[in-house]
């Protein structure tokens, strides 16, 4: 999965980043965003997807923390 992200976006400077983000997030959801930002023509994919991932990463971690409540 890594590496499709990185054949779409195109940046290698990104790719310890890509290769965390395939082994955390579920592939459905980082084809969903990808295929988001390609409809909506990004100017630069890569940034919005690096953003995009961190949101996600923050909504999972602030449910998982009102589970634990």
């Amino acid at each position: 999965m890594a590496q499709h992200i990185l054949n779409v976006l195109g940046d290698e400077r990104s790719e310890r980043f890509y290769k965390l983000v395939a082994a955390k997030i579920p592939e459905q959801v980082i084809r969903e965003i990808l295929s988001e930002i390609k409809v909506d023509g990004a100017r630069d994919p890569a940034k919005v997807f690096v953003h995009r991932m961190k949101q996600y990463a923050m909504v999972v971690s602030k449910r998982e923390l009102v589970k634990s409540l």
